[in-house]
């Protein structure tokens, strides 16, 4: 599941485990001249193998010029022996620079991307 949360996080540049439930990250994002790379910590605080997924995560701008915290969910039906229905969910909180500048531009951005999920 976690290959799943990878391919939907826009502009993540790493994603590297830090223990069983905990991965750091690396996120770049850019809102007209604003510029902003996040470095933080995920936690998969909630987790039920093959079925849901829940993680939290956030810290502030390596740069200082901004500030973000997330929650996401996975949550995964199995359809038919062949088809599993795939649901994400992300609350993402921005503040700082950013936000004044575009924070409706931030949040459109995850909805104009399309994934392609890689086969599990």
């Amino acid at each position: 599941m976690v290959c799943l949360v990878l391919h939907c996080i826009p502009g993540c540049r790493r994603w590297q485990s830090i223990d069983e439930k905990t991965y750091s990250s690396a996120v770049t994002a850019k809102v007209g001249t604003i510029s902003v790379k996040f470095e933080f910590a995920t936690t998969f605080t909630e987790v039920i193998p093959l079925r849901y997924l829940k993680a939290v995560g956030g810290r502030e701008d390596v740069k200082k010029n901004g500030i973000f915290s997330q929650e996401t969910v996975v949550d995964l039906r199995e359809v038919s022996e062949d088809e599993v229905e795939t649901s994400l969910r992300s609350n993402i909180s921005i503040g700082g620079r950013p936000a004044t500048f575009g924070d409706r531009i931030m949040r459109a951005k995850p909805q104009k991307r399309r994934v392609n999920l890689p086969k599990l």
